[in-house]
């Protein structure tokens, strides 16, 4: 399986208004990865209940951590709540299929309408890590500090985001 690739800023906002033009929650959820700490696993697990304060809540799924959401990230959060008051999960699907019982969009169908939206805009491997490692490769070219880029994604160390945005060894090198 090849490794997702970071994209340009453009490459990013096409890919969101491609999303946004198929489904609302995947055009959010694009937005969302690229401003959140988590993996697309541990977002698609989040419920309303583990934001609190900006953050969200620790548990040991998250290493008993809890985590800072940024401005851009709550905005999805206050936005998708005021949409969807009787969802619980952030990102929560509302096929026919799963009404009776509230379940979160999968990884699957997530990703079958990230390629389908990529594919339109750029010829790059493009998965939902992309949304993290475009966010993390515009902060490591604007001149931020690996390690502060290591907290953001929410990595144990340096080491490891040095390796993860290995793709850009150049850059990594660098910083």
């Amino acid at each position: 399986m090849a490794k997702a690739e970071a994209l340009t800023p453009l490459e990013f906002w096409k890919i969101h208004e491609a999303l946004l033009s198929h489904n609302t929650t995947y055009s959010d959820l694009w937005y969302f990865l690229y401003h959140a700490p988590l993996k697309i696993g541990e977002v698609l697990t989040l419920t309303f209940d583990d934001i609190e304060n900006s953050r969200i809540r620790a548990d040991e799924k998250r290493g008993n951590r809890a985590l800072a959401l940024n401005e851009a990230a709550m905005s999805v959060i206050t936005k998708r709540q005021k949409r969807y008051p009787q969802d619980v999960y952030l990102f929560q699907s509302h096929s026919n299929r799963v009404k009776a019982q509230p379940k979160a969009i999968t990884i699957i169908a997530f990703n079958a309408a990230l390629r389908q939206a990529a594919a339109k805009v750029t010829t790059k491997n493009v998965s939902s890590q992309s949304a993290r490692k475009t966010r993390a490769m515009q902060l490591l070219t604007q001149g931020a500090d690996l390690e502060f880029i290591s907290v953001m994604l929410n990595h144990h160390d340096a080491a490891y985001t040095r390796a993860w945005l290995g793709a850009d060894e150049e850059k990594t090198k660098a910083a």
